[in-house]
């Protein structure tokens, strides 16, 4: 019996030793900066030209939200694992991975603000990119699109990255969805 169990003991007591030099998970995901949903509010007043109170005006401040959240996330995942390659830990083991989740939870319970290129979102800064007076819904397809793609290059996405096609596609079904429900 303690020959089976020793190998877990070994396993246990070597994860949590490669931990020891790394913080521990401390609680819950972040919510946006006050200045970040500020300026996803004017993004999508000024870019989209949508009205606040519509279905279509949340359905844009949820998809730039949900966009925003993520190039959050992986600019942290990202810091987590330089910090983590800093302590000596081998990538590609267990214990790596566990101290780079632990300074990636660490860092959400904290509510460290964010770090990179998203950092810099300002309501202040958030003007409209076109002279078209035609608000969303009776703009011109590729009007449309130039508006959703500006509105997540606001929101510190990198053209032709990832994070900022998925958002433009995210914000294009989205507000598509709301002005056409299933049946």
């Amino acid at each position: 019996m303690i020959s089976r169990l020793f190998p877990v003991f070994l396993a246990t007591g070597f994860m949590l030793s490669g931990v020891s030099a790394c913080a521990a998970f401390q609680g819950d995901t972040q919510k946006a900066a006050p200045q970040q949903a500020a300026a996803i509010n004017a993004v999508c007043a000024k870019i989209m030209r949508l009205e606040e109170g519509e279905a279509q005006f949340a359905g844009c401040v949820s998809s730039l939200s949900n966009s925003l959240a993520g190039e959050i996330q992986s600019d942290r995942t990202a810091a987590a694992y330089r910090v983590s390659m800093q302590t000596g830990l081998k990538q590609g083991t267990p214990e790596f991975s566990i101290c780079a989740l632990n300074h990636q939870n660490a860092e959400q319970a904290s509510n460290a603000s964010a770090t990179g290129p998203v950092s810099h979102i300002d309501v202040a800064n958030v003007k409209s990119t076109d002279n078209n007076p035609r608000d969303y819904a009776s703009s011109s397809f590729a009007l449309r699109h130039r508006r959703e793609q500006y509105a997540c290059a606001e929101i510190a996405l990198e053209p032709a990255s990832g994070p900022f096609e998925s958002c433009v596609s995210d914000l294009d079904a989205n507000l598509f969805n709301i002005d056409h429900p299933p049946s």
